[in-house]
């Protein structure tokens, strides 16, 4: 292989790298932090533009615009590089609902038994979370 063709070859490689690097500004090594981060946005209140990602309204928690700015910047750099949010399916358990009301005595007389009964329904189980242990 002559020198020429080596350089010519080395040059497309170099371009191919640079188009992709342009593309994506982050390593791989570094893009699961950047996704953190970007997470950490959305977990503030930032509103999203990435398909898929939702933010978390959360009482009294205001973001800032100073952060606001920050987590934008990093969404356009993740954009670049393809991110989009999946959403988790997250197992919610089941809780208990109150007692209901007390049923009629079964005796007249000592002795009897009454009940009352309650639902695992508040919430109910989804997502395989575990259904209410006890009774």
């Amino acid at each position: 292989m002559s020198s020429f063709a080596f350089i010519f070859l080395a040059a497309e490689i170099l371009a191919l790298t640079t188009v992709s690097a342009a593309r994506c500004r982050y390593t791989p090594e570094k893009l699961p932090g950047k996704i953190e981060k970007y997470n950490k946005c959305l977990s503030i209140g930032f509103d999203p533009d990435i398909e898929g990602c939702v933010r978390v309204v959360r009482e009294g928690m205001k973001l800032r615009r100073n952060d606001n700015r920050k987590c934008k910047e990093l969404e356009k750099y993740l954009m670049k590089c393809g991110h989009t949010c999946v959403v988790a399916v997250v197992p919610v358990d089941g809780g208990y609902s109150d007692f209901g009301e007390w049923s009629e005595c079964s005796a007249e007389c000592d002795g009897g038994i009454q009940t009352r009964v309650r639902q695992c329904d508040s919430p109910a189980p989804e997502n395989g979370g575990a259904y209410c242990e006890g009774r």
